[in-house]
């Protein structure tokens, strides 16, 4: 069994068919065995980005509606979720002093950072940082995670 930290950009391809869809169910499918790790917000982003794509017509309100559905009751039984805190905020906004992020990819990068130096003082082995953010792969890497990007996947 694997860890992984995996953030929207990398979640969202299990539920909409986009480069390194296959890749991505390999690891967070509800036959696996790993261990998926997310944020909390991911619930909103996630359902922003289906959002976008229905107003955009890429998807019909009953493909987004069942999609909104099943990643609800994925939500809610498959993922490891973590709280945003206050440390997961103060160092999401250090972040942006050393990498140029958006806001929610710093909560998720600092969720990782977080996560992973508890996993390694409590004995666990890291995780692997899962996006397909290029700009926040590169910064996780600085950061000392281990990353990998399902878009290199196709």
């Amino acid at each position: 069994m694997a860890s992984y930290y995996v953030d929207t950009s990398a979640l969202i391809k299990a539920y909409l068919v986009e480069a390194g869809t296959v890749w991505i169910r390999q690891i967070v499918g509800p036959v696996q065995v790993n261990d998926v790790i997310i944020s909390k917000v991911t619930l909103a982003e996630t359902f922003a980005a289906i959002s976008r794509r229905q107003r955009m017509g890429q998807l019909s309100d009953a493909d987004a509606a069942r999609l909104r559905k099943t990643f609800a009751s994925d939500y809610a039984t498959q993922y490891v979720k973590m709280d945003v805190t206050n440390d997961v905020v103060e160092t999401a906004a250090d972040l942006t002093k050393r990498h140029p992020l958006r806001g929610y990819d710093a909560i998720q990068l600092a969720t990782a950072l977080i996560v992973n130096a508890a996993q390694v003082v409590n004995g666990f082995p890291e995780f692997t940082f899962l996006s397909s953010d290029v700009t926040l792969c590169h910064a996780a890497r600085i950061e000392g995670l281990h990353v990998d990007n399902p878009n290199l996947y196709p």
